[in-house]
C-alpha cells in the first residue's frame, strides 16, 4: 500500500512539474527563435516583451525613443504572417540570422545580428 501511495504522489508530482513547464513561456533558446519572437512581439505592440529581446549594448537614447521605433515597426508590420529562416550562423556567442519576414501578402528579406548575453542571446543590430 505504501509503494502504490509514494508511486501516485511521485506521477502527481511529474504531472504539476510537466504543466508548469509547458504553461510558462521563457526566453527563446535559439537565435532564430528570438528573431522569430522580436517580430511577434511588434505585430502584437508588445513593447516590453520585445525590448528584452535586444542587447543591453544597443543603445536608444531614452525610452520613449525607443517605443517611438517599435512603434514605426509594428505599424509596417500589422498584416505580420511570420519569418522564415533562411540560414543561422553561429561563432561563439555572435550570430546571423537571415531570412524572409512575411506579411499581408509581401516578403522582405532581414537579417539580424546577436550576441550571447548572460547566457541568452540578444539582438545586436
Amino acid at each position: 500500500m505504501l509503494k502504490k501511495c509514494l508511486l501516485i504522489g511521485m506521477v502527481a508530482i511529474l504531472l504539476v512539474s510537466i504543466g508548469a513547464l509547458t504553461s510558462c513561456k521563457g526566453y527563446p533558446a535559439t537565435p532564430e527563435d528570438v528573431v522569430k519572437e522580436v517580430y511577434r512581439c511588434l505585430s502584437e505592440g508588445d513593447y516590453d516583451g520585445c525590448k528584452r529581446l535586444f542587447s543591453k549594448d544597443t543603445y536608444f537614447p531614452t525610452e520613449s525613443e525607443f517605443r517611438e521605433i517599435l512603434e514605426d515597426e509594428s505599424n509596417l508590420l500589422s498584416n505580420y504572417d511570420y519569418f522564415e529562416v533562411g540560414s543561422v550562423d553561429i561563432e561563439g556567442d555572435e550570430a546571423i540570422v537571415r531570412g524572409t519576414i512575411h506579411y499581408g501578402g509581401l516578403t522582405q528579406p532581414d537579417t539580424t545580428v546577436l550576441i550571447k548575453e548572460d547566457g541568452r542571446w540578444k539582438i545586436y543590430d
